[in-house]
């Protein structure tokens, strides 16, 4: 029996995405090793020469796999692969070792359907009758599981990964073979939302590596990052800081404090932070994982970092997102070039925010590119379009909303076909299609949509996930504009909850004015008044005391409320002090100048001055007709 690669250990090559359970379903999820295991061992041949030099063919083959040169493997392999048909013979278990690399070389390069089409030559010639070692069973599954986990079918990569976890109990095996596809095993039931059984079989793991972290610092790193976000998934915190730390503990005592697997747990550490809103912290440690990935030159992992760092700024700092988005850009054409999938959630990212930014043509070129790039490399129907087929959605839904419904039922097509694995980000759908709905005025058809995408929520996140606030507020909105006060009443609340809770930061005007009318129009003064003096306060802590509209809108309707309630000496002093301010820019500001001095015109006539209030009665129409005179 000779080996093929005699001396060869296993090489973790990294396609660098940690975020293996809460990334944006928009994009592609990319957080594996693909791991060459080459122990093989096939029937005598007595031309040793030939074999030898297939053996070394392979060795460079894996090699540069191992350096992330997935297309000079993918060659190499290939070669090799032409050379055992014409002189071995073909239909050799030879040939299915090789096909399983070229299809791990080609997942490598992120052709995910060349890479089944490969693993289907192998299986055919499995089901022939092909007596094969039981390693390679295992390593055939476990490219089967790997595949599949890219591709985003997490359901068929446990299925695959279970399998490669039977055929080592078979057979004699490295000692870490079963511990190293357990780690996989969890990582593909945690993205299938099993984190109870993610922690079983993770658990196993951890206790292997942490006694061999000398050995397998990677592993190590791996398993614990993977733990370190199940734990977050089920609301543990605590455990999941406990977890990265001590993975950066053992890596640092046995490997040294510049050691590259540190990067992705400091990364992880970081998301902890910014899930409990501690955003400045979160940054901190995203930059200690960026300096060693500019350490090691690890291009792919400064892809997906500066996409995260990113998205850290988005919503309060579009311009300085969309530079690292750029400088994602900026990694991925050095990594990959401008063509690969791998820079779907880039382009993607990069159209979003300029689409915040109003830059809507920019916008569609660089999502329609995600697009393109997703349909070439997955299909159409594939669940890592979902996000882009919604940014489009979202881009054309001013611009041509049938052509924006056109892009959204494409992403709800994929999810009711069952083929995506299920994702809370995958509500964002549904609420863009009831979005465009409201806007059409069919406001039945928009709730029908929100409660599609809370079924969602509700079956795929906890309560943490920003995904329920986004929806909430957006349901009120729909709700308040339809005139279904107690409806949206109760979303703004549920909304108002869920911000407190877990973003730990002040709730802003819209909200409290929201609150404040909706209790006004459903006659609970007492509450409303309790919203408009909070926002009244907040404002005052801004020094916005003359401030129109905001300040001046906030004490009229505290004025108004005290005319409803009767208590006139104070209706009298907020309507005054409004009508004031507002007078002030009654030009710019003409409705609501009107219709504020209409409100204190109401006092003086409720008290029984009729002359007073037709004097502020004839102001406010003066002041309102006034808009329409050029």
């Amino acid at each position: 029996m000779l080996s093929l690669v005699k001396n060869l250990k296993r090489l973790p090559i990294l396609i660098k995405n940690k975020n293996l359970l809460n990334r944006v379903p928009n994009f592609p999820q990319l957080s594996v090793n693909i791991v060459f295991r080459p122990q093989f061992y096939f029937a005598h041949n007595p031309n040793q020469e030939l074999f030898r030099n297939i053996d070394q063919q392979v060795a460079q083959a894996l090699s540069a796999a191992a350096e992330g040169d997935f297309q000079y493997s993918l060659n190499q392999l290939q070669s090799a692969l032409e050379v055992v048909r014409q002189k071995v013979g073909p239909k050799t278990d030879l040939e299915v070792f090789i096909q399983v690399g070229i299809a791990e070389s080609y997942c490598g390069l992120q052709e995910y359907n060349k890479a089944l089409e490969s693993l289907g030559e192998a299986s055919q010639l499995v089901s022939e009758g092909m007596k094969i070692e039981p390693y390679l069973t295992s390593r055939l599954a476990r490219a089967y599981g790997l595949v599949y986990y890219e591709l985003g079918q997490a359901e068929e990569s446990v299925k695959w990964y279970q399998k490669a976890l039977e055929s080592v109990d078979k057979r004699k095996s490295p000692e870490d073979e079963e511990y190293y596809i357990s780690k996989e095993l969890g990582k593909a039931y945690a993205r299938n939302n099993q984190f109870d059984k993610a922690h079983e079989v993770l658990k196993k793991a951890q206790d292997y590596y942490a006694n061999r972290s000398y050995e397998f610092p990677d592993e190590l790193e791996d398993t614990y990052q993977t733990l370190g976000q199940v734990y977050q998934f089920m609301g543990e915190w605590k455990k999941s800081f406990e977890t990265y730390s001590k993975a950066v503990e053992l890596i640092t005592q046995s490997q040294g404090e510049g050691h590259p697997s540190l990067a992705k747990l400091y990364w992880g550490i970081g998301e902890a932070h910014l899930r409990q809103g501690e955003q400045n912290k979160a940054l901190e440690n995203y930059e200690k994982a960026h300096i060693l990935f500019e350490n090691y030159g690890d291009f792919p992992s400064l892809i997906d970092l500066n996409n995260d760092i990113g998205k850290v700024y988005l919503n309060t700092n579009p311009d300085k997102a969309l530079s690292y988005f750029q400088k994602a850009l900026e990694y991925g054409k050095k990594a990959y070039g401008e063509e690969s999938p791998a820079l779907i959630m880039t382009y993607s990212n990069l159209g979003t925010t300029l689409f915040q930014l109003d830059k809507i043509e920019d916008a569609k070129k660089y999502i329609e590119k995600a697009v393109r790039l997703g349909e070439r490399a997955y299909g159409p129907n594939n669940p890592a379009l979902i996000g882009c087929y919604n940014a489009l959605g979202s881009i054309y839904s001013s611009q041509s909303p049938e052509k924006a419904i056109e892009y959204l039922k494409k992403a709800e097509a994929i999810q009711s076909g069952k083929i995506t694995e299920e994702n809370p980000e995958n509500a964002k759908v549904f609420i863009s299609l009831a979005l465009i709905h409201s806007n059409k005025g069919d406001n039945d058809k928009a709730m029908e949509y929100f409660y599609k995408a809370l079924d969602v929520l509700k079956t795929t996140a906890t309560e943490d996930n920003p995904g329920f606030r986004y929806l909430y507020w957006n349901m009120a909105s729909v709700l308040k504009q339809a005139g279904r006060h107690q409806g949206a009443l109760d979303a703004f609340k549920k909304f108002v909850e869920l911000q407190e809770k877990y973003e730990k930061v002040p709730i802003g005007e819209d909200v409290n004015n929201d609150l404040g009318y909706l209790c006004f129009q459903l006659q609970r003064y007492d509450e409303a008044l309790e919203y408009f003096e909070k926002e009244q306060e907040r404002l005052c802590a801004l020094d916005k005391e003359d401030s129109v509209p905001e300040y001046a809108s906030v004490i009229g309707n505290i004025g108004s409320i005290y005319r409803v309630k009767q208590n006139y000496p104070r209706a009298t002093v907020y309507l005054e002090s409004a009508t004031k301010l507002f007078e002030k820019k009654k030009d710019e500001f003409p409705t609501e100048t009107a219709a504020f001095f209409v409100e204190l015109g109401k006092v003086y006539l409720e008290t029984g001055d009729k002359a007073k209030s037709d004097e502020l009665m004839n102001k406010a129409k003066d002041i309102f007709l006034s808009k329409y005179k050029k």
